[in-house]
């Protein structure tokens, strides 16, 4: 993604939150998607059905949170990612349908194979 021209930017953009809505990863305008730019960042807007989204309605900000558009109301969760690992070039926060069903119950994830433990350090909690 380094080097990559704002335009190509926007519609890959565009093009991922498409296929999370289309894949079930989101409904209509739930969760959020950004993407670094050298040190501007394009994230989706708030409230827009990603089916109806266009790479003209992506928000652009600094990594200060200043700029154009209307980006999601989880910018600062963004921005903040974007601000402790200059190494990260997106973040996509999405919702699938079986994650939130486990997430409810409000019990930690178990560590189900032996593998998942050295990556994800053992038990997955939930808020």
């Amino acid at each position: 993604m380094a080097g990559r021209g704002e335009a190509a930017a926007r519609r890959d953009l565009v093009l991922h939150a498409r296929l999370l809505q289309a894949r079930g990863y989101v409904v209509g305008a739930d969760g959020n998607l950004s993407v670094r730019v050298g040190e501007q960042v394009l994230i989706t807007p708030s409230r827009v059905d990603y089916a109806a989204l266009r790479p003209a309605g992506l928000a652009l900000l600094d990594l200060d949170g200043n700029g154009r558009g209307n980006p999601s109301s989880e910018r600062e969760v963004h921005l903040a990612v974007y601000r402790a690992r200059p190494d990260v070039w997106a973040v996509v926060h999405a919702h699938p349908v079986y994650a939130c069903v486990l997430a409810v119950n409000r019990e930690p994830l178990p560590e189900l194979l032996d593998e998942v433990g050295p990556v994800l350090g053992g038990e997955v909690r939930v808020a």
